[in-house]
């Protein structure tokens, strides 16, 4: 976009640019909610309901000091308020080992003074106010199943979401309809917060907890999610924030004096076509996005009496070098602990 816009004339300033405005700025919420519960006499059935009504004021001006030569009504100030009705309805259903939940739900976001005023620096892109941003409305669908039954415990649960109205960040323009800012030197994109029609968000949790033996146990999780911004005109881009599938999970062996874990953490590939514009931070990961990994540790705790126990262990036991999605910092390398505790008892 950038070769794009450099014919424009730019904007120039020497101001050293301050994320917050320097004006005044206040925000009001009010809420007010109604809740219906019904429970069987066993208790096998739970049927939750509920309603609540909420309201946002939010308000902001801005100096004529700022970097910028905003329209008149900035100096003014800004009134901007947001409200909605929102409600939501689960069953839980409980028959032997088996358990039912089902969830479905609505709730909006109303965006805060950091969504609709800030100005932020990000790499070779400024974020400017958007004073016209609306609340984000979401509908939530969730459906879970549990199985809980002599030391095994196993759990599933699916969840689609709707967003109407989704806040990304976009390419815009400054009020002299420059679409870049130069800033001691460095040209940057000009972008806004707007809000996209819908966004779709998608997701699959798994669980395992289980008593192996008496001494010995597994637990583990596995999470993936997707997560797609529906444009105006039909078109699907990847939405920000959705982290790669990822899980974990531990063996442990106990008894009277030891206790011993065996722990791995896996993280899944993020490629680069799939993050979801500069709010996922590309510049911190390869061309090709954030590799995938998998990272070991051992920890062993000796419990020698009440009062005195000795804690000792390894983590990245493969000295792998990793970086989750969307940091900026590589994960430890091998490293070794070891701790003695002693606990006063009276």
């Amino acid at each position: 976009q950038l070769n794009a816009v450099l014919s424009e004339i730019p904007v120039r300033s020497n101001d050293i640019l301050s994320r917050d405005h320097h004006g005044v700025s206040s925000m009001l919420n009010i809420g007010a909610y109604i809740q219906h519960i019904y429970e069987s006499r066993d208790s096998s059935l739970v049927w939750v309901n509920g309603l609540r009504y909420s309201y946002q004021h939010l308000s902001f001006e801005y100096e004529r000091n700022e970097a910028f030569e905003w329209p008149a009504y900035f100096y003014d100030g800004i009134n901007s308020h947001n409200d909605a009705l929102v409600g939501i309805s689960g069953l839980n259903i409980k028959k032997g080992a088996l358990r039912l939940k089902i969830n479905s739900g609505t709730s909006f976001r109303a965006p805060n003074l950091d969504d609709t005023a800030k100005i932020r620096v990000n790499n070779d892109e400024i974020t400017i106010p958007n004073p016209e941003l609306k609340a984000e409305r979401i509908w939530n669908n969730e459906i879970s199943i549990f199985f809980e039954d002599q030391g095994i415990n196993l759990g599933a649960t699916f969840y689609h979401t709707q967003a109407y109205d989704a806040i990304t960040r976009v390419f815009s323009s400054l009020p002299d309809g420059s679409t870049f800012f130069i800033a001691q030197g460095d040209t940057l994109a000009v972008t806004s917060n707007d809000n996209v029609q819908r966004a779709n968000i998608q997701g699959l949790s798994l669980s395992v907890d289980s008593k192996l033996s008496d001494s010995w146990h597994f637990s583990g999780q596995w999470n993936m999610q997707i997560g797609k911004v529906i444009e105006r005109n039909e078109v699907h881009q990847p939405l920000g924030h959705i982290p790669p599938t990822f899980a974990n999970a531990t063996l442990g062996y106990k008894t009277s004096l030891w206790n011993l874990q065996l722990n791995c953490r896996y993280n899944a590939w993020k490629r680069i076509e799939d993050y979801g514009g500069s709010v996922d931070n590309p510049e911190l990961a390869t061309p090709d996005g954030t590799p995938s990994f998998l990272v070991l540790g051992l920890n062993a705790e000796y419990q020698h009496n009440n009062n005195w126990s000795l804690n000792a262990g390894v983590n990245n036991i493969f000295d792998k070098h990793y970086r989750a999605f969307a940091s900026g910092v590589s994960g430890p390398g091998r490293h070794l602990f070891i701790s003695l505790n002693y606990h006063w008892s009276n």
